[in-house]
């Protein structure tokens, strides 16, 4: 594995379960057509409602749906009544699955009196939030916008990110509301700017291998041949792209080459390019190739690549496991917690577009930094939020209208996990 510049991040080892604040975090089913055979819509009002596969007692759980959402609902045509924590309700079934009106699900027949009055997710969007850091430890969040140790929920560190449901002023001091319903000094965060990385669209225009360039914020120095002598010739933005034309070392210093002979610094550069199927993925399947050496990511339908894009994997000692996964749970966002070496402790609120593939490691949007193509994460794989949101719709096994999870995701996307080097398709030797 090449050696890569280190920084501790947010990752994702673990989840947040659900919160008791008031403010809705769900995604209202697109339209307001009931399907044929349904008559009444089901609003969800509790932060997650289970969907259940049947109405039998041992029924798994394959979906979630979250507060604020609405989905078509009509009698399941069981009497047998159902028990969520202590409550009976009624089955209901819902395309693809039955839901426990004791779960908190309210039923209407008019979509306008279930239209929920608070935020929800516009999934048309890469960033279905906007996010702040919390810019200094200590700080604590509380259940109502007064500062007041009866109302502190948490102390919060440097390294606590927070879904923005609206800002606000009261008594003379700014306050800023969270998706979860709780709240901090407005005055103690400030705004996240996602990345502005955007993958490449691959066809037969725009074809494998491709190099990204890494490194600082200001971009990479490029240099230029003349005679026998390197002289500057611009700067190649952070994330730009080229294609590829071999490697080279002048001196002890080696290079990619471009269009031109123009020459990059190697150590900021990371290429994209196309391998060979691996065993086990069917010839007609989607699937991803995740190079842990160089941080870059290709999906393919079959043998023919479609996009490609920079990672961000696990930090030395959590490291991202190699090997072919399939998806096995989809979140449209998901709120991640765990420790962290630097802070002590991390929280990372909704999460966006979010692929479990085994136990607690995932591929996920990053919205709270730009070091793609650099190892940074606590072993899930990072990418760009607008990656992320393709990624996401790439995968077959897809989220139904108006869930914010599918749990039963097992015949979706094959990922394959890489960290050793194949041939250099540009060694000159």
């Amino acid at each position: 594995m090449r050696a890569l510049a280190v920084a501790v991040s947010i990752g994702s080892l673990a989840f947040v379960g659900p919160s008791l604040g008031s403010v809705t975090v769900g995604q209202t089913a697109n339209g307001s057509r009931l399907p044929r055979g349904y008559k009444t819509w089901g609003l969800a009002t509790q932060l997650e409602v289970a969907v259940y596969d049947s109405f039998d007692p041992g029924g798994q759980v394959i979906g979630q749906i979250r507060r604020g959402s609405r989905v078509p609902v009509r009698s399941a045509g069981v009497r047998r009544p159902c028990v969520f924590e202590g409550q009976r309700g009624k089955w209901l079934e819902t395309p693809g699955g039955y839901l426990c009106t004791g779960d908190g699900i309210t039923v209407g027949g008019r979509p306008s009196r279930l239209k929920p009055r608070q935020r929800t997710i516009d999934l048309r969007y890469a960033m279905p939030f906007d996010y702040v850091k919390v810019t200094a430890a200590g700080v604590p969040r509380y259940t109502r916008p007064v500062a007041s140790p009866k109302y502190e929920v948490e102390r919060q560190t440097k390294a606590f990110f927070l879904a923005k449901d609206r800002s606000f002023r009261l008594n003379g001091e700014g306050w800023l509301r969270t998706v979860y319903g709780e709240h901090v000094k407005l005055s103690k965060t400030r705004p996240v700017a996602p990345s502005k990385l955007r993958g490449v669209k691959l066809s037969a225009h725009t074809k494998l291998p491709i190099a990204f360039i890494v490194g600082p914020e200001e971009g990479v120095t490029r240099r230029c041949q003349e005679d026998t002598q390197l002289v500057y010739c611009g700067r190649a933005e952070k994330h730009s792209r080229f294609k590829p034309r071999g490697r080279t070392m002048i001196g002890t210093q080696e290079y990619v080459r471009g269009r031109g002979d123009r020459l990059y610094p190697a150590q900021y550069v990371r290429v994209a390019e196309v391998i060979t199927r691996p065993d086990g993925v069917p010839s007609d399947a989607r699937w991803v190739h995740v190079d842990l050496d160089e941080q870059t990511f290709v999906a393919y339908e079959g043998d023919v690549p479609r996009y490609a894009s920079l990672v961000s994997s696990g930090i030395e000692g959590r490291d991202t496991p190699t090997g072919l996964y399939r998806t096995q749970r989809k979140y449209v966002t998901k709120t991640m917690r765990g420790p962290d070496e630097k802070a002590g402790r991390y929280r990372v609120e909704e999460i966006p577009w979010v692929l479990y593939y085994h136990g607690a490691y995932a591929i996920h949007g990053a919205y709270w930094h730009n070091q793609f193509g650099e190892v940074r994460s606590h072993g899930c794989t990072n990418i760009a939020p607008t990656d992320a949101q393709w990624l996401f719709r790439f995968d077959k096994a897809g989220v139904r209208d108006g869930w914010h999870a599918n749990l039963n995701a097992n015949q979706g996307l094959y990922l394959y996990f890489s960290r050793f080097e194949e041939e250099d398709p540009f060694d000159e030797s």
